[in-house]
């Protein structure tokens, strides 16, 4: 089949552009300075070397050693040492707690609020213009790293949240507007109706995020930048 190549004038302009540069982004949240001690409870797995005449269940039915009484901690290598979360948007919103899932928000506001406030500008003018959102993620690629949309979506909901007003009757009742800026009047679609995510893949040492806002014109559509010139093909 032939693919027809329509050559379309295409009348889209970029009125601005300011970017926020993050070097070393967090990919984890502490969510907790110490991470509670779990214990071997009766009905799960227990290793070989505790199946002894040593070890029995108390009245709580928890492992404990005997000659002893101490409890059998499950988790030896992270017992008191702080909790970790990688961000992951599929993963925070699905399976863990949302009072967890509120401090790895909260340390996000944080972030984007301290760096915003030093690389854009208090307020952008949009007369009758339109905000694109980008944001762009410079990583040394590995196995543990997040797919980019799982990636990008919390950083893109928290770093948008920043530039906004408080308008939320619900989060001015409660107070919890500290981390808004102000910059533009509002993420309803009307204001920001492109948001773009990108990845590069660096060496560790250049590892960055850049949280990019831009000024476009009413009809930027990522259609027509999509589209292709005939008198510029091979």
């Amino acid at each position: 089949m032939q693919v027809e190549v329509v050559k379309y004038q295409i009348n889209m302009k970029v009125y601005n552009k300011w970017i926020c540069s993050i070097p070393d982004y967090p990919l984890d949240i502490k969510v907790s300075d110490k991470k509670r001690t779990i214990y071997y409870k009766q009905g799960d797995k227990i290793p070989k070397k505790y199946l002894t005449l040593n070890y029995v269940f108390n009245k709580e039915k928890i492992l404990i050693e005997k000659s002893t009484s101490k409890k059998v901690i499950k988790n030896t290598k992270t017992a008191g040492n702080p909790r970790f979360l990688t961000i992951n948007a599929q993963k925070i919103y699905v399976g863990v707690h949302h009072s967890v899932r509120s401090k790895i928000v909260n340390e996000l506001h944080k972030l984007f609020n301290r760096e915003f406030k030093k690389q854009f500008p208090a307020k952008i003018d949009l007369k009758d213009h339109k905000i694109l959102i980008g944001l762009h993620f410079y990583d040394a690629y590995h196995n543990k790293l997040p797919d980019l949309d799982n990636l990008a979506q919390l950083y893109a909901k928290c770093g948008i949240d920043c530039l906004t007003v408080a308008n939320n009757p619900n989060q001015i009742k409660k107070g919890d507007y500290s981390h808004k800026l102000g910059i533009i009047p509002d993420d309803k679609l009307i204001f920001i109706p492109h948001i773009f995510y990108d990845y590069t893949n660096v060496e560790s040492k250049d590892r960055k995020l850049d949280f990019v806002v831009c000024l476009v014109d009413k009809n930027f559509s990522i259609e027509n930048l999509l589209i292709i010139n005939p008198d510029e093909t091979a």
